[in-house]
């Protein structure tokens, strides 16, 4: 089987069911993208993933709830996410 190297989530992936809580943060590398001002969910996923996550990167664009599609933003990002997926699969950067 292949080890889970990355999770990836766009828009958040709260848990906000008080019996489902998690008792201590996951270790797991994990990328959170979100739409900065114009995404109502946004500010709730700050507040609340870094309490989830120990090994959380946050990357931020301005398209609001909806995957980023705005230049040169929305490049940047993508670029990062293939770039940092590449490395959890210990994949050469040219692959």
């Amino acid at each position: 089987p292949v080890p889970w190297s990355l999770s990836i989530m766009f828009c958040g992936a709260m848990i906000d069911d008080k019996d489902y809580q998690l008792k201590e943060p996951l270790s797991q590398p994990t990328i959170y993208v979100q739409g900065g001002d114009k995404d109502p969910w946004g500010a709730h996923g700050v507040n609340c993933l870094p309490k989830m996550y120990t090994n959380l990167t946050m990357l931020e664009h301005q398209d609001g709830h909806t995957f980023p599609s705005t230049g040169p933003r929305a490049g940047e990002i993508y670029e990062r996410l293939a770039k940092e997926m590449r490395a959890a699969c210990r994949l050469d950067s040219a692959a």
